[in-house]
């Protein structure tokens, strides 16, 4: 799970951050000169109710090793997935790195599907089928 606390991050001395035993710490820009070690933010984690949870999906069920495959890796504007029979009649997916769906699902017609990607931002995707045998995934890179 991934989420997110607070609002935006502004450039300059702001933005190197840091976990360390349960607490968050943040690089500031000095506010006030002749003040020294005011640079380093601190926030305990502990109760804090974040903004924003996303699930981050990181692992393939053993049992879905193979049997999603996606084509070409990495993918200018098509890529092919290619499914079992069985899958015919699950739903479809791509979600990005946050786990945020950027292709919205709809239902496997065939064991050949083609997606366009062409709308899709430079970077890592995976390929999500859901259906009444489980929940396989597939990656592919999009350039």
């Amino acid at each position: 799970m991934l989420c997110s606390i607070g609002g935006p991050m502004y450039s300059g001395d702001n933005g190197k951050m840091c976990f360390f035993q349960n607490n968050l710490y943040l690089a500031l820009g000095p506010t006030y000169e002749p003040l020294e070690q005011q640079n380093i933010g601190y926030l305990p984690l502990e109760g804090l109710v974040p903004d924003r949870c996303s699930e981050v999906i990181n692992s393939v069920p053993s049992h879905g090793i193979g049997q999603v495959r996606v084509f070409p890796s990495p993918a200018a504007d098509i890529v092919q997935v290619r499914t079992l029979p069985e899958m015919v009649g699950a739903l479809l997916s791509v979600v990005d790195q946050l786990g945020r769906e950027v292709i919205p699902a709809t239902r496997v017609d065939s064991t050949h599907e083609t997606l366009q990607v062409d709308d899709l931002a430079t970077g890592a995707y995976t390929v999500v089928v859901t259906g009444n045998t489980g929940r396989y995934t597939a990656r592919f890179q999009k350039e």
